[in-house]
């Protein structure tokens, strides 16, 4: 690694004991517990009729080499569910979704690809 890439891993660090959540992230029957941080993205949409929209995305921002199923590294797909429990005790279901023109389900959220921003829709609280 370099000095930039240190950088940035030490961020990440600071950010997941800052602000880290426990989620969970399931693929099919498969899950796996990790630690990520809620954000949120504005996207800019053009419907049908070509009118410009802003919709946001549930975002959730996590260790891309955290991000393993079955002992095998992966990523982010359409339809993946994270669950996440808050302080009272609820669950929410979020639904890793599309958004934007050009429509994407997750980004690398730096230039060495450390973290990834997943976007998701929140389904509900249970």
């Amino acid at each position: 690694m370099n000095l930039f890439s240190d950088a940035l891993d030490f961020v990440a660090d600071m950010r997941e004991q800052v602000a880290g959540e426990t989620i969970t992230y399931q693929r099919i029957n498969a899950t796996t517990s990790l630690t990520a941080t809620k954000g949120k993205t504005t996207h800019e949409v053009d419907d049908e009729s070509g009118v410009r929209t802003q919709t946001d995305s549930h975002d959730w921002l996590l260790r891309a080499t955290d991000l393993v199923i079955d002992d095998e590294r992966v990523l982010p797909e359409v339809g993946d569910r994270i669950y996440w429990e808050d302080p009272n005790g609820d669950t929410h279901e979020y639904e890793i979704a599309s958004f934007g023109n050009p429509a994407i389900h997750y980004r690398p959220s730096d230039p060495q690809n450390i973290t990834l921003r997943i976007h998701c829709q929140h389904l509900g609280t249970t």
